[in-house]
């Protein structure tokens, strides 16, 4: 009688304990699928992510996206290698070390003109941001590019955008960028003001910060300041801040591609309704300004933060190339630009 009694104690207890496991399994599945404590794998994956910049207020959007969370939000991991210039960044997009540069427009064309693909995912700002400043005591008027004629022109690069803005500026005027002046390379764009306060120089083609920089030193005058629609409608879109990645990283990574352009082009927006935003990032790349000076130049530039690049734009690229001689192909809209991304562009404006 005991041994019957105990026996029946064993297979209750059994199957208590069966009916426990059982119904911890139901709350655990029903925890996870309530989005609990429990995550999928597919949702708290995070991407990292690899951007090639140069240090300007060119590529700030890129810095705003990544200090106000907009690439967290899209599960990306941001990471950011700094370079001195365009031609680097483009030869680590192409080598593969970074998976998007943030550079100059007309890469792209001068990339397909030699065999190589890459295309312009989206525009950081959608026309030249570049201004040609003179040193101070030349006494050249805002807008006089003639009165340049024998004189010495800084750029960060020969046969870089803003030496190629320059160019198209000076042929408007009517002068010969090979004979008529001398255009020398000065390195980074902050090099251009030293050059003109050591008398190196004349003049500088460059962009923000040293511009205002210059203005406030002292140093160097506007002459003509593209971002306040000066200067031939030509040149104004033929080069501006975009960026970029090489066509096999865009095939085998579209959706996260998708991501990227997302998250800046809210960026983007955001800095337009609030250009405080970019002025706390641009803090953080030039701890020496004054908050004032950054907040003017945010203000200039505020409405120039779009993503979109039109095929008019693709055009002012190249046709700008192809009077320089860097590129000789018929080359469209969709050979230098990824429009399978214009409905993320749309979204942010």
């Amino acid at each position: 009688m005991i041994c019957k009694l105990s026996q029946k104690l064993k297979a209750i207890t059994f199957l208590l304990t069966a009916s426990m496991l059982a119904l911890s399994g139901c709350a655990s599945t029903q925890s996870s699928k309530e989005g609990g404590t429990g995550k999928s794998p597919k949702a708290s994956k995070v991407q990292t992510v690899k951007f090639g910049v140069t240090p300007s207020f060119l590529f700030l959007p890129v810095y705003v996206a990544q200090d106000n969370g907009f690439f967290e939000k899209e599960g990306i991991k941001a990471e950011f290698i700094e370079f001195q210039g365009g031609a680097e960044v483009t030869s680590a997009m192409l080598g593969g070390s970074i998976d998007f540069g943030a550079t100059l427009s007309e890469r792209p064309a001068v990339l397909a003109e030699k065999g190589m693909a890459a295309k312009n995912v989206m525009s950081l700002q959608n026309k030249l941001a570049f201004t040609l400043v003179a040193r101070s005591g030349l006494d050249l008027k805002p807008g006089d590019v003639k009165a340049l004629k024998g004189k010495k022109i800084g750029v960060t690069r020969l046969g870089g955008g803003l030496d190629q803005a320059l160019r198209a500026l000076l042929r408007d005027a009517g002068l010969d960028p090979e004979k008529d002046v001398s255009i020398v390379a000065t390195g980074g764009v902050a090099n251009g003001v030293a050059a003109m306060e050591s008398k190196a120089v004349d003049a500088s083609m460059g962009a923000e910060p040293a511009t205002s920089m210059g203005a406030l030193k002292g140093i160097s005058e506007s002459i003509v300041d593209f971002r306040n629609g000066e200067g031939p409608k030509s040149v104004q879109t033929m080069s501006f801040p975009t960026l970029q990645a090489n066509d096999k990283y865009i095939q085998n990574n579209e959706e996260l591609t998708r991501k990227v352009v997302r998250a800046i082009a809210k960026a983007q927006k955001a800095m337009r309704e609030n250009p405080q935003i970019g002025v706390d990032s641009a803090k953080k790349l030039f701890k020496d300004l004054d908050d004032e000076l950054l907040k003017s130049i945010m203000e200039k530039e505020k409405g120039m933060f779009h993503a979109a690049i039109t095929e008019d734009m693709s055009e002012s690229i190249i046709q700008a190339m192809k009077t320089s001689g860097e590129v000789t192909k018929n080359l469209s809209h969709k050979d230098i630009t990824a429009v399978e991304f214009e409905k993320e562009w749309k979204e942010s404006e």
